[in-house]
Order: structure tokens, then C-alpha cells, then sequence
């Protein structure tokens, strides 16, 4: 799944649903969040995540907004308002043959959103149904290619890590944090980006070669 952004769509969605005392801008509110964008992203860098929802009251804080909503409802805002979801071609068509096949399917995603935000995407298009487990970054603090992260999907999966595909289209995070945990390595580029000085087990350009290797 692949996320587009829209901020200032996004800023103009928050002052719809908040109180606004101190009559604060979307030029102020965007000044703030640029700030917090801009020291959050160290943070990142060292693969510990900072949450959507520690930014938000980060946000609320400085500038004042007052948001009568749970954590959950304000995951869904941001969804609505600022993400611009997108589905991989054959991705709920791959999930249903491995899910109908046997095979337990589960979704590690670096995201600032919880899992159960993301669940809620996935069940927009059909493919929750499918999964056995989701986690992300947001959730659990450790984003890829963190090892500690893959190890905790490994026992999620309740599988030996030389039994399991990971498959995932960021070379440096998925591909090298699957292969260091004891996985096989599926480097879907449906692009060709080169590779450079990593060397994935598997290479794909398209998410139903991964039924079709593995004959299902």
C-alpha cells in the first residue's frame, strides 16, 4: 500500500472538527507542524517511531486547538483528511490465494498510524479479511529495518524466520531487515530500481508471482 499526502487539505479537515480559542491560522498551524516535522525526522532516521498521535497533541498543545476525539476517531480524520490510500495491483488477489491456501499473511508497515488504522484501510479494500496480524512502527516503536521489529513479527507468525517471505518494496528497510532476521528477502520492484550493493533472495515485479512461486 502506498500513501499520497495532502497537509493543507488535512489542516483545513482539523479546524472543521476543532475549537479553536485562540483563533490560530492554517498559515500558524502549518508552522508548527513543519517544526515538528522537521526535529521528528532524526528521530526516524535512528528507526524509533514518533506517533501520529504524539504529534498531534504536540500540535493541539502549541497552538491551542481543543479536539473532543479519541485517539481512534482522530486516526480516522487523518485517513480522510490527508492520506491518499493506494492499493498495489494483485495485492487483495495475492492475499485471498495465500490466505485460502493456508499460509498465515501478516502486514509490518513503518507508519506514524496504529495498526488498527491501517486494519481500517485494509478492510476499505476487501484485504483485512485476509491478514492474520498487522503491526507498525506506531505500535510497537521500532520501525523497519530494525531488527527487534522483524524478530516481533517472527513470533507473531509462529514460524522459524527460514520459513517465512517477507516481502516488501523498500530495499533498505524491508529487504535488509528480513534478510538479517533469518528470512527470505522478496524485493517486489515493479520499477526495476536497481538494487545497487544489496542483493535480495527473491526480486519480483509483480505481487502474483509470490502465489505463483509458491505454486498456490
Amino acid at each position: 500500500m502506498r500513501t499520497g499526502t495532502d497537509r493543507n487539505k488535512g489542516i483545513r479537515g482539523l479546524l472543521e472538527i476543532a475549537e479553536n480559542p485562540r483563533e490560530v491560522t492554517v498559515d500558524q498551524i502549518r508552522e508548527v507542524a513543519d517544526e515538528l516535522i522537521l526535529v521528528t525526522k532524526p528521530i526516524r532516521a535512528v528507526l524509533m517511531e514518533f506517533t501520529q498521535r504524539q504529534f498531534d497533541r504536540n500540535l493541539f498543545d502549541r497552538t491551542g486547538l481543543i479536539v473532543d476525539l479519541t485517539d481512534e476517531e482522530l486516526d480516522r480524520s487523518f485517513i480522510k483528511n490527508v492520506l491518499t490510500p493506494e492499493i498495489e495491483p494483485g495485492a487483495v488477489k495475492t492475499f485471498k490465494a495465500l490466505h485460502d491456501s493456508g499460509f498465515k499473511v501478516g502486514v509490518v508497515s513503518n507508519s506514524v498510524l496504529c495498526g488498527d488504522a491501517i486494519s481500517s484501510i485494509m478492510a476499505k479494500y476487501d484485504m483485512l479479511k485476509y491478514a492474520d496480524f498487522v503491526m507498525t512502527s506506531a505500535d510497537y516503536g521500532f520501525r523497519k529495518p530494525h531488527p527487534q521489529i522483524f524478530k516481533t513479527a517472527i513470533a507473531k507468525a509462529g514460524h522459524n524466520p527460514d520459513e517465512i517471505w517477507f516481502v516488501g518494496d523498500w530495499i533498505r528497510h524491508d529487504i535488509v531487515g528480513a534478510q538479517g532476521a533469518g528470512m527470505t528477502g522478496v524485493w517486489y520492484n515493479p520499477n526495476e530500481a536497481p538494487a545497487e550493493d544489496i542483493v535480495p533472495d527473491i526480486e519480483i515485479k509483480s505481487l502474483l508471482e509470490i502465489p505463483e512461486r509458491l505454486h498456490v
